[in-house]
């Protein structure tokens, strides 16, 4: 219906394995570093686990996080990013497709939208570091290393530590790591006929 023989191509998901590779590894290391500024700043709280799981446990439990990560990260940058990139070729482009896509991110999260402004706001912020890394890049598996990096690095963290926001703090951090991330995916070599 969009035009595309091979089906990945009708959204955006022609392999970019350095492209996933760089945005995974951005990420899980911005997810830890956010949080050890907010726990120096007062708005993380962050503690061992009792009893952390271990070895083949701890091998199992972390290979589970790996995928039940990697599927939904996957299938919401379809639907919030990849779809719209190339059936709307209006939107396909430059700063309006990354902020219907950060707006679209923001509404695959009907059951957050709950919390609050302060939610939509880091949402969006999120989704905006997302949809860039494809206008950026011209292919969905950008998007798809930061969203799951951040998912895979929460999911790691939790195996072994106690992580809370101390009142909306959580949402605030994760808001400016949102935007470090878009800074950073605004940092790498524009695609020919990028206007992002």
């Amino acid at each position: 219906w969009l035009g595309y023989r091979n089906g990945f191509h009708a959204y955006a998901l022609e392999w970019r394995g350095s492209a996933l590779a760089r945005a995974l590894a951005v990420m899980l290391v911005l997810k830890p570093l956010s949080v050890l500024v907010g726990v120096a700043v007062g708005v993380m709280r962050v503690q061992p686990l009792e009893k952390p799981l271990m070895g083949t446990a701890l091998l199992v439990a972390a290979l589970g996080i790996v995928v039940s990560t990697f599927v939904p990260s996957v299938a919401e940058d379809i639907v919030a990013r990849g779809f719209w990139y190339r059936a709307w070729p209006v939107a396909g482009q430059g700063v309006g497709y990354v902020a219907l896509s950060a707006g679209v991110f923001v509404l695959t999260h009907v059951y957050r939208l709950g919390n609050g402004p302060l939610e939509w706001l880091m949402l969006f912020c999120t989704g905006l570091a997302y949809a860039a890394a494809v206008a950026r890049t011209g292919s969905l598996w950008g998007a798809v290393g930061l969203h799951w990096g951040w998912n895979l690095a929460n999911g790691l963290l939790d195996l072994q530590l106690d992580v809370n926001a101390v009142g909306q703090g959580g949402r605030v951090l994760s808001t400016v790591t949102g935007l470090v991330a878009l800074g950073l995916v605004v940092l790498l070599p524009k695609r020919r006929g990028s206007t992002v």
